[in-house]
């Protein structure tokens, strides 16, 4: 997959002030890409990854996940789009506390139509992420650290080309960060493209393309 960013803005309105979260950001990223993005929270990390997400509409600028535009696209055709092409492990708490793990895993798979056994994908992403013997155990009852892994494997369950991280790390201690990031490493290696926004800057290593942003303008480093 390549995903294509052109000249992206995003702007709110406070009052008679505007200002933007995301100013004029363009870049490429392809299969097996490994992009992190460093910055202070209010820089505009989130925002842009929202956007790539199809979950936030730019104010002007153009998304293509494959040539396709996204924003073009009506909003059920980009639920669906987003779950087919997208993954993504997102900063806050997100799994469902009724469903053990695995179904919390499967549950993307059954959002749209699908061929395939859902349940030995789980498998193998549970075993790729360390979890394999939690299948079972409900989400009260995990760390921190195997909340993330629940995430990440659920967030690849239908093999997306893209995987959106963002802050992955941010409440977690050094050895679950270490591990957090081989897995993502894994990912990259694998052939998918990882985006991850992080104010961690020990995490920075593992990417193969780095960036910073600053008041929404967004530079390599």
């Amino acid at each position: 997959m390549k995903i294509e960013i052109k000249n992206l803005i995003k702007e709110y309105t406070q009052g008679d002030q505007t200002f933007r979260a995301v100013n004029d950001v363009s870049f490429s990223i392809s299969n097996g890409d490994f992009f992190c993005v460093t910055g202070r929270s209010g820089s505009g990390k989130s925002t842009l990854l929202n956007i790539i997400a199809g979950l936030t509409l730019p104010t002007s600028g153009n998304v293509l996940l494959d040539g396709q535009e996204i924003f073009a696209l009506p909003d059920e055709a980009i639920s669906l789009y987003r779950n087919a092409k997208i993954g993504c492990v997102p900063q806050q708490y997100s799994l469902l506390s009724d469903l053990t793990v695995l179904d919390n895993i499967r549950l993307p798979f059954y959002l749209a139509k699908r061929d395939g056994d859902s349940e030995k994908e789980a498998q193998r992403l549970m075993a790729l992420v360390g979890i394999e013997k939690l299948a079972a155990r409900m989400p009260k009852r995990l760390s921190g650290g195997q909340v993330k892994r629940v995430a990440i494997a659920r967030a690849m369950i239908n093999k997306p080309g893209i995987l959106l991280a963002d802050e992955p790390t941010g409440d977690l201690d050094a050895q679950t960060t270490e591990d957090i990031m081989k897995i993502f490493k894994k990912v990259a290696d694998e052939g998918t493209a990882v985006i991850m926004v992080t104010h961690d800057l020990d995490t920075t290593e593992y990417a193969n393309r780095r960036f910073e942003m600053n008041s929404g303008i967004l530079s390599q480093k």
